[in-house]
C-alpha cells in the first residue's frame, strides 16, 4: 500500500472540524502537483545539480508526507540520502515514478471510495 490510510482518516476528521473538505483539497492539490514536482527533480538531476535536486526532493517529500504518501517518501529519503553521499541517483529515478504512480492512482480509489468527496 502507498498511503497511509490512517493519515488519510486524520485529514478527513481534521477537515470536518474546521469546516472544510480539507482531505480533498490536499490530496486533489498532491495529484496535480506531484508529478510537476518530480519532474523538476528529473530536471535537476538531468542537468547535474544535485543541490537543486536534493531541495526539490525534499519538498516533493514533505507534500507527500503530508497526505500519508508514505512509500514514496521513504523512496525520496533514500534519493536525498545518496544525493548527500554524492552516489548516482539517475538510476533511482524510474522508481521514484513508478511508486508516484502507483500513489497517484491510491489516492484517486480512496476519493472515489470516501462518501461525500467530491474534487473542489
Amino acid at each position: 500500500m502507498s498511503v497511509d490510510r490512517t493519515r488519510v482518516e486524520t485529514l478527513r476528521l481534521l477537515g470536518n472540524q474546521v469546516g472544510r473538505d480539507l482531505l480533498a483539497e490536499l490530496v486533489w492539490r498532491y495529484i496535480e502537483e506531484a508529478p510537476t514536482r518530480l519532474r523538476a527533480v528529473e530536471g535537476a538531476v538531468q542537468g547535474g545539480d544535485r543541490a537543486r535536486a536534493r531541495t526539490l526532493a525534499h519538498g516533493l517529500k514533505g507534500v507527500s508526507s503530508n497526505v500519508g504518501a508514505t512509500a514514496i517518501v521513504a523512496l525520496l529519503e533514500s534519493f536525498e540520502r545518496s544525493l548527500g553521499e554524492g552516489s548516482p541517483v539517475a538510476p533511482l529515478l524510474p522508481a521514484l515514478a513508478a511508486e508516484l504512480t502507483r500513489t497517484v492512482e491510491e489516492m484517486r480509489r480512496l476519493i472515489a471510495e470516501a462518501a461525500g468527496l467530491a474534487r473542489p
